[in-house]
């Protein structure tokens, strides 16, 4: 849950800044949890971000990973698409 000073700073940015935003601290856990092999759980923050901001294409891209991990390769591959789709220049990442 958002601090009130968060949430009166965020309220004081541009719109597309605030949205662009959103999510961004949800995902945060993603990476430590993927390294340590906890794919699952770095799925359900990477679900989190995603339903704040659908638009974070390093998000998708984390998501596909994991679930690659899991070896869920169909929905990894979706996920890798829909990152190529929001920022296709970095496709070679």
């Amino acid at each position: 849950m958002r601090s009130d000073f968060t949430s009166s700073l965020l309220g004081e940015l541009p719109l597309p800044v605030r949205y662009a935003l959103e999510g961004v601290r949800e995902a945060i856990p993603v990476l430590d949890l993927s390294r340590a092999g906890h794919f699952d759980e770095a799925l359900e923050y990477c679900d989190k971000a995603l339903e704040l901001n659908p638009k974070l294409a390093d998000v998708w891209n984390n998501k596909g990973a994991c679930l690659n991990r899991l070896g869920r390769n169909q929905e990894a591959i979706e996920c890798y698409d829909k990152a190529l789709e929001i920022n296709p220049r970095e496709a070679s990442t």
